[in-house]
């Protein structure tokens, strides 16, 4: 299935696959999608390993996660890094990247920066959330937006605008709102 990473000029109608009153529902990740466990505190451990979604639950607002090791956490969104695929962008050291698509494999919290993989060339990388170009779809966690009320929100980004560095995004509260590449996660 091909990937649509930009859609700038996207009329409303077609960006916006669902209706606000859905935005809550159609922001959780779906069961299968594969996650890694990250910013864990009192169960530090589990950082860092990976699994599966196996449901979200909304009354407690946590998703129930199957770890490949066997355990199963019921985890909070920020807790969770999806792994999905992007497009590398702006990078101006090593421009031959740029257009690349590669896999999150993780997310260093002291950084702030993604882990991924490209497939070709084979190479790991550990790239700024800026250079980092989520596909439509994508459902994120905001970050660091000045407006502190949105920060901690689920969102899922309906057009990408890279001339300005911004996804479209509408959050779980049915609002939209346009934020810079740097303040989701995915």
């Amino acid at each position: 299935k091909k990937r649509e990473y930009a859609a700038a000029s996207t009329p409303s109608s077609v960006r916006r696959p669902w209706a606000k009153e859905g935005a809550s529902l159609r922001c959780a990740w779906p069961s299968g999608t594969p996650v890694m466990v990250r910013s864990l505190e009192k169960a530090a451990d589990h950082n860092g390993r990976l699994g599966k979604i196996v449901e979200f639950d909304a009354s407690r607002s946590r998703y129930i996660v199957f770890l490949n090791d066997g355990n199963t956490l019921s985890l909070r969104p920020e807790n969770i890094v999806q792994k999905c695929t992007i497009e590398v962008a702006g990078l101006s050291l090593k421009p031959e990247l740029n257009g690349k698509v590669a896999r999150v494999t993780g997310y260093d919290d002291q950084t702030g920066r993604y882990m991924v993989l490209l497939s070709s060339p084979p190479v790991a990388l550990a790239l700024q959330r800026i250079n980092c170009i989520l596909c439509l779809g994508a459902v994120v966690f905001l970050e660091g937006l000045t407006s502190e009320h949105y920060n901690g929100q689920k969102a899922q980004i309906e057009a990408v605008d890279r001339a300005e560095g911004r996804y479209t995004v509408c959050c779980e509260s049915g609002e939209e709102l346009k934020v810079k590449f740097d303040k989701v996660i995915c």
